[in-house]
Protein backbone atom coordinates (compact mmCIF):
# COMPACT_ATOMS: atom_id res chain seq x y z
CA UNK A 1 0.00 0.00 0.00
CA UNK A 2 2.69 2.45 1.01
CA UNK A 3 4.14 1.59 -2.38
CA UNK A 4 1.44 2.87 -4.33
CA UNK A 5 0.98 6.10 -2.29
CA UNK A 6 4.81 6.92 -3.34
CA UNK A 7 3.65 6.00 -7.09
CA UNK A 8 1.18 8.20 -7.12
CA UNK A 9 2.97 11.18 -5.69
CA UNK A 10 5.78 10.30 -8.18
CA UNK A 11 3.79 9.87 -11.23
CA UNK A 12 1.62 13.12 -10.00
CA UNK A 13 4.65 15.33 -9.48
CA UNK A 14 6.10 14.38 -13.23
CA UNK A 15 3.10 15.35 -14.76
CA UNK A 16 3.19 18.49 -13.04
CA UNK A 17 6.64 19.01 -13.81
CA UNK A 18 5.88 17.90 -17.85
CA UNK A 19 3.16 20.49 -18.20
CA UNK A 20 5.58 23.43 -16.83
CA UNK A 21 8.30 22.00 -19.31
CA UNK A 22 6.22 22.50 -22.15
CA UNK A 23 4.90 25.95 -21.27
CA UNK A 24 8.27 26.94 -21.31
CA UNK A 25 9.71 25.39 -24.23
CA UNK A 26 6.34 26.88 -25.96
CA UNK A 27 7.65 30.48 -24.69
CA UNK A 28 10.93 30.13 -26.04
CA UNK A 29 9.65 28.85 -29.42
CA UNK A 30 7.73 32.55 -29.55
CA UNK A 31 11.03 33.93 -28.22
CA UNK A 32 12.84 32.55 -30.74
CA UNK A 33 10.50 33.45 -33.48
CA UNK A 34 10.63 37.16 -32.25
CA UNK A 35 14.46 37.49 -32.84
CA UNK A 36 14.46 35.75 -36.23
CA UNK A 37 11.98 38.80 -36.93
CA UNK A 38 13.97 41.34 -35.36
CA UNK A 39 16.89 39.92 -37.77
CA UNK A 40 15.57 39.91 -40.67
CA UNK A 41 14.23 43.28 -40.12
CA UNK A 42 17.78 44.42 -39.39
CA UNK A 43 18.85 42.60 -42.36
CA UNK A 44 16.57 44.46 -44.77
CA UNK A 45 17.10 48.05 -43.39
CA UNK A 46 21.32 47.77 -43.76
CA UNK A 47 20.28 46.70 -47.00
CA UNK A 48 19.00 50.55 -47.56
CA UNK A 49 21.09 53.26 -49.17
CA UNK A 50 20.82 56.29 -47.49
CA UNK A 51 18.42 57.62 -44.49
CA UNK A 52 16.42 54.61 -42.55
CA UNK A 53 13.04 54.88 -42.28
CA UNK A 54 11.21 53.89 -38.76
CA UNK A 55 7.81 51.93 -39.42
CA UNK A 56 5.77 49.17 -38.49
CA UNK A 57 4.51 45.98 -39.46
CA UNK A 58 2.98 42.34 -38.84
CA UNK A 59 3.70 38.95 -39.86
CA UNK A 60 3.49 35.27 -38.58
CA UNK A 61 1.72 36.13 -35.65
CA UNK A 62 4.45 39.09 -34.37
CA UNK A 63 4.04 42.64 -34.57
CA UNK A 64 6.86 44.68 -34.72
CA UNK A 65 8.05 48.51 -34.79
CA UNK A 66 11.67 50.07 -35.02
CA UNK A 67 12.57 53.23 -34.55
CA UNK A 68 15.64 55.30 -35.84
CA UNK A 69 17.80 57.73 -34.51
CA UNK A 70 20.89 59.34 -36.64
CA UNK A 71 24.13 58.87 -34.50
CA UNK A 72 26.68 61.90 -34.15
CA UNK A 73 28.46 60.74 -37.29
CA UNK A 74 25.80 60.96 -39.80
CA UNK A 75 26.48 57.39 -41.15
CA UNK A 76 25.39 55.18 -38.36
CA UNK A 77 21.70 54.68 -37.60
CA UNK A 78 20.71 52.96 -34.06
CA UNK A 79 17.68 51.09 -34.77
CA UNK A 80 15.39 49.51 -31.87
CA UNK A 81 12.63 46.80 -32.80
CA UNK A 82 10.21 45.80 -30.63
CA UNK A 83 8.67 42.36 -31.01
CA UNK A 84 5.40 41.79 -29.33
CA UNK A 85 3.83 38.09 -29.69
CA UNK A 86 1.07 35.78 -27.84
CA UNK A 87 2.88 33.87 -24.85
CA UNK A 88 0.93 31.22 -23.46
CA UNK A 89 1.50 32.02 -19.76
CA UNK A 90 1.56 36.33 -19.43
CA UNK A 91 -0.58 37.13 -22.69
CA UNK A 92 1.25 39.71 -25.37
CA UNK A 93 4.87 39.62 -24.42
CA UNK A 94 7.39 41.72 -25.74
CA UNK A 95 10.98 41.71 -26.68
CA UNK A 96 13.71 44.57 -27.93
CA UNK A 97 15.89 43.59 -29.99
CA UNK A 98 19.22 46.89 -30.79
CA UNK A 99 21.61 47.49 -33.57
CA UNK A 100 23.55 50.00 -35.20
CA UNK A 101 23.46 50.16 -38.93
CA UNK A 102 26.26 51.79 -40.86
CA UNK A 103 25.42 53.27 -44.08
CA UNK A 104 27.96 53.08 -46.79
CA UNK A 105 26.74 54.18 -49.79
Amino acid sequence: MVAVVIMTVGVLALAGTSATVSRLIGGAGQRTVAANTASSRFEKLRGRCGPIPSGTATANGMREHWGVELASDAVTFAVVDTVWFLNVQHGTSRQVFRTNIRVTC
